[in-house]
């Protein structure tokens, strides 16, 4: 997975690039990719893990770079292609609306004349193109119901229930924002002074509807629900990349001498690079993996689901089924084992929305039918929350009972200082338990 981050993050660094000389030349291109480069990574946006948001990125690059293209011709095929990357981007996830949204305004505006309309109804044809796809893919498979489900209806329930007052939106906002900008704050004030030169740099305004839309729009991707996590910021990176840019690419169109201006833009592009390097020098050179992820994810049991799901692994048989009570879908891949429930998470079973409990009842029913051998049941907090804890009372009043049918094999318990593991006969001895840990049952009458 880390991999493949690692391709995807590539490729789209090159488009950025791309994008950003297409703008402004080759300054502007370099310091773009070199800014997307520093900030994808960063801690504040959780960067190094493989988050939707990196590859609602990818594809909303790429079609914004075939836009500028289909803004220069008439041929359609540029434009086929933009609208077909930019429905991508929305299969990803569906925040990727924002971005063929700006794509389509651009287009109106640019496209003026009796041929608008025309070229509109074509690229907005092409970016509903691979949803339209997906869903008869679905509908053919006869999920199409349970699809419709939690794209659209839960979706819209899930960005309504945050527990926020209109009052207080406005600072949630700005603490959000802080957070992210915080480790990178020379990057985002250059990128702030290149939004500016939109208005004062007459380089820089032949392209200031483009990097308007986009910057506004991308903005508007973030916002949905007003939830702000980390990784949403990622959505808002390509436009500080170019913005960044621009303001490098707008110093050096004020320095007559060649040599001078080399010199200005490699300090301008290294300079906030470096400094955003160092101030994260921790995460990005010295911890390890399980370091970062306490750093990142506090005591979610991300390090100790590989020790979890290999003892999965060497006591069940392939075709058995386990089921994991929490919100590490993980631990299924690394044990290589299918669910006892299509559940993977169990977030959405515990906010405050109507569908909660009629998923809470479908997982139970899900489970009881599939009579899994192990079943891990997961007491971190991170993985539920308090308040979803309490609205999962039905799952969880259940679960009591159905342990019956269970003998504890296996406690993870997970604390600050370090992460014990208790096995068979040691759990007697396991002590207070800690605020988090893992419980490994196996059915009493499996035999493996």
């Amino acid at each position: 997975m880390h991999l493949g981050l690692l391709v995807v993050n590539a490729i789209t660094i090159a488009v950025i690039f791309l994008l950003g000389r297409r703008l402004y030349g080759d300054s502007a291109g370099i310091a773009a990719a070199a800014g997307f480069a520093a900030l994808s990574l960063g801690a504040s946006v959780q960067g190094v893990f493989a988050n939707a948001e990196h590859f609602v990125v990818l594809f909303a690059t790429g079609g914004l770079l075939l836009l500028l293209r289909a803004a220069e011709t008439p041929r359609l095929a540029p434009l086929v292609g933009s609208g077909l990357l930019f429905g991508c981007a929305i299969l990803m996830k569906q925040h990727g609306a924002a971005f063929a949204a700006a794509g389509l305004v651009f287009l109106a505006v640019r496209s003026r004349g009796d041929g608008a309309p025309r070229r509109c109804a074509v690229f907005a044809t092409a970016v509903a193109v691979p949803a339209l796809m997906t869903g008869v893919a679905l509908w053919w498979a006869g999920s199409f119901e349970t699809f419709w489900l939690w794209t659209v209806h839960y979706a819209y329930a899930y960005t309504g229930q945050l527990p926020v007052a209109p009052a207080d939106w406005l600072e949630r906002i700005g603490t959000r924002s802080l957070r992210v900008v915080r480790p990178a704050w020379a990057l985002w004030l250059l990128a702030a002074v290149g939004l500016s030169a939109l208005v004062w740099s007459r380089a820089a305004r032949p392209h200031r509807l483009f990097l308007g839309l986009l910057t506004g729009f991308s903005v508007l991707a973030v916002l949905p629900g007003l939830y702000l996590r980390p990784h949403y910021f990622v959505l808002l990176l390509p436009a500080v990349a170019l913005l960044f840019g621009v303001a490098v690419a707008a110093f050096a169109e004020r320095l007559a001498s060649p040599r001078t201006r080399a010199a200005v833009v490699a300090a301008l592009v290294i300079v906030p690079i470096a400094h955003t390097a160092y101030q994260q020098r921790g995460y990005l050179f010295r911890h390890s993996p399980v370091q970062v992820a306490r750093l990142l994810y506090g005591l979610n049991p991300f390090p100790e689901s590989l020790r979890v799901a290999e003892y999965l692994a060497e006591h069940t048989r392939p075709e058995d089924r386990v089921v994991v009570i929490g919100s590490e879908p993980q631990i299924y891949f690394y044990a290589d084992r299918r669910a006892a429930t299509g559940f993977i998470y169990t977030y959405a079973l515990g906010e405050d929305h109507r569908y909660a409990e009629p998923m809470q009842r479908q997982m139970i029913g899900e489970i009881e039918a599939s009579d899994p051998a192990y079943l891990v049941w997961v007491r971190v907090p991170g993985s539920w929350g308090p308040r979803r804890v309490h609205a999962a009372r039905i799952l969880l009043g259940w679960l009591e009972a159905y342990l019956d049918g269970y003998e504890l094999a296996l406690v993870v318990d997970i604390a600050a200082d370090g992460t014990r593991y208790y096995e068979g006969a040691e759990i007697a001895r396991r002590g207070e338990p800690p605020g988090a840990s893992l419980e490994i049952y196996r059915r009493r009458d499996f035999a493996p």
